[in-house]
């Protein structure tokens, strides 16, 4: 007897409905520390939170980027990964392959952090002080200081900086992700030593990691 899935003429069961706001809530994300390139790779996975099966929104995975110190989103993009990309660690994207979730299963979006060049995670270079001048001899003054709290054997005020002193923030990138429209965010890692550079992602991908199954 032929059974109805190999029978001629038969369609395949459609795919269930795309996972809603309120169907994608369990979160978790992960990321290493710059490598000797100045590189870090990591990811975001996702887990439904209803009882019933969905598929993930398709696309390019949706990855927010919040700013610390010297980080300059100006400088910094997010795109989807593709195969002749800097990126060459990330997995390829299935395309066209529906990606269902069932109750249990999660996705994963990998990403990978590449820096400009224009320094150590693509952190300005600070400029170097200037040299410190060959003493001369002043004449003493011996009245008193002016208002300006300066005299001539002093003539830098205490509060004055020489222009050129390395100052402000290292760059830190924190990044979220945004599994479907008005679904929760979830926070993802902070990438220290991060000011401009590419974000490549992943699409959704199948987890290779099973959920641990509660004691």
């Amino acid at each position: 007897e032929v059974s109805l899935a190999t029978s001629p003429g038969s369609t395949a069961p459609p795919d269930p409905p795309e996972c809603s706001s309120g169907q994608l809530g369990q979160g978790s994300s992960n990321a290493g520390s710059l490598d000797a390139g100045e590189r870090a790779s990591g990811w975001f996975r996702v887990a439904p939170v209803s009882g019933s099966p969905c598929t993930v929104p398709a696309g390019p995975a949706t990855v927010q980027l919040y700013p610390v110190g010297h980080a300059d989103l100006s400088q910094i993009s997010v795109v989807n990964h593709t195969a002749d990309d800097p990126a060459s660690e990330l997995p390829a994207d299935p395309a066209g392959t529906p990606l269902v979730l069932a109750p249990g299963e999660h996705y994963e979006v990998d990403f990978v952090w590449v820096p400009a060049d224009t320094g150590p995670g693509g952190c300005p270079q600070p400029s170097s002080p200037p040299a410190t001048p060959t003493p001369t001899d002043t004449p003493t003054n011996t009245g008193a200081p002016d208002a300006g709290g300066t005299s001539a054997g002093n003539p830098m005020a205490a509060n004055d900086v020489p222009s050129g002193t390395p100052t402000g923030q290292p760059g830190d990138l924190s990044l979220r992700h945004t599994p479907a429209a008005g679904a929760p965010v979830v926070f993802g890692p902070t990438l220290q030593g991060a000011c401009a550079g590419t974000i490549y992602t992943t699409t959704p991908l199948p987890d290779a990691v099973p959920e641990t199954p509660a004691p």
